[in-house]
Formats: structure tokens, sequence, C-alpha cells
């Protein structure tokens, strides 16, 4: 999946994204994204290397009815 097609994802579930930023440390590159569910109260978040594998982390934290 794409990141396009998570995101579309992640939004047609209600969530939006509350926090995304790219950082550095020790000489690497990582990425962070959080979401919120305003509906809910709920926030999810996930980091990695790639923005892919950050979302795909937050979306498996995301309960499929908030």
């Amino acid at each position: 999946m794409t990141l396009s097609e998570m995101l579309k994802e992640v939004r047609d579930r209600g969530w939006m994204v509350g926090c995304h930023n790219d950082y550095m440390l020790n000489g690497k590159q990582f990425t962070y994204w959080m979401f919120t569910h305003a509906a809910s109260g709920k926030y999810v978040h996930g980091e990695g290397e790639t923005d892919e594998r950050a979302v795909e982390i937050a979306m498996s934290l995301m309960p499929h009815r908030p």
C-alpha cells in the first residue's frame, strides 16, 4: 500500500494527522506520525525510517471501531 493509499484509509476511518515530524538521530533519518480521532478522543502514533513504516505502525494500533 502506498503512503497516499494509507493516508486515505486513515482519513476514511475518521482519523486526522495530529503531528508529522522528520528528525535525525545519531546521523540517521527517522519520521514520526501521530493521528487523532476526535469522536473518541483517542490517538495513535508510529515512527520509523520511512513514512510508510511509521504510518503502518500507527494503523496497526488503530481500533477498527474507535
